[in-house]
């Protein structure tokens, strides 16, 4: 519905306009009266004044994206409540390569708000150099409404014995973002999570080599989206970075970084 280009203009310009009793707004109108003009007149009129009033005094949300580091939000003047969407860091792809030779992808690092108030943790260490790691979890302080997602969790990585085929590295996990790692098919590195999605990194994938084992993808960072009524003047803040990829084995490729994290801060005025 578009916004209408016409207000209830009504007796702002002289007139007769007189507020009723406190007595009389109780009990309103009653069967078969004839209420005084100036009473509707001043009902039209405050109803007027009120919808002109929020018309002039009504501004459009602002944002504020905190994308790295950590530091201190600061509330604008006349803010009534905020919204924070914010993910942590994602974890890093395993490397690939034959048994005992690769490394796994490193876990990723929490985004916070308000110290403990706002939480969304990073991807967790991979288990193994083929298995991924738990996706970040997240969660709300007191006060604050909203939802707390863990993330989403890496694909596993493959194997073989043989030295005639490829072994794909595992797909990063998305976060809510997007943003995910791909994972390599041959000895290149897995690809990286995109920057401030939260997002896994991919795992290396084999060059044709017997008993290599593929890295898996690396797990997505948790995920908070939160509305603060009446929001404190300050928050500090941290924003999660991404876990390392593992390292390369024989005949394999390294794994990609997770991607960072982001909070990302909606201010409304009305």
């Amino acid at each position: 519905m578009a916004k209408p280009t016409v207000k209830p203009r009504w007796a702002d310009d002289g007139g007769t306009v007189t507020e009723p009793s406190e007595g009389k707004k109780d009990i309103g109108w009653v069967s078969n009266e004839r209420p005084y003009f100036g009473w509707f007149n001043w009902l039209h009129r405050i109803v007027y004044d009120w919808i002109d009033w929020f018309d002039s005094t009504a501004s459009a949300p602002t944002v504020q994206k905190f994308t790295s580091g950590s530091g201190t939000y600061t509330r604008p003047s006349g803010v009534k409540y905020i919204r924070v969407q914010m993910v942590g860091g994602g974890a890093g792809g395993s490397g690939s390569g034959t048994s005992g030779t690769s490394s796994g992808g490193q876990a990723g690092n929490s985004s916070t708000f308000g110290s403990s108030l706002l939480a969304a943790n990073g991807g967790s260490i991979a288990v193994a150099v083929y298995r991924a790691g738990a996706g970040g979890t997240a969660s709300l302080g007191s006060g604050p409404i909203g939802i707390a997602l863990s993330g989403g969790i890496g694909q596993d990585g493959g194997s073989t014995s043989l030295s005639t085929v490829y072994v794909n590295g595992g797909s990063g996990a998305a976060s809510v973002f997007g943003g995910a790692g791909n994972g390599s098919l041959g000895p290149s590195a897995g690809g990286d999570g995109a920057a401030n999605t939260g997002a896994g990194g991919g795992g290396g994938g084999n060059n044709q080599t017997a008993n290599v084992i593929a890295g898996n993808g690396g797990s997505a960072g948790g995920y908070v989206d939160a509305i603060i009524i009446n929001p404190s003047s300050t928050y500090p803040y941290v924003v999660g970075s991404g876990g390392a990829g593992g390292g390369a084995g024989v005949g394999g490729g390294a794994g990609g970084n997770g991607g960072s994290g982001v909070i990302i801060v909606t201010e409304y005025y009305v």
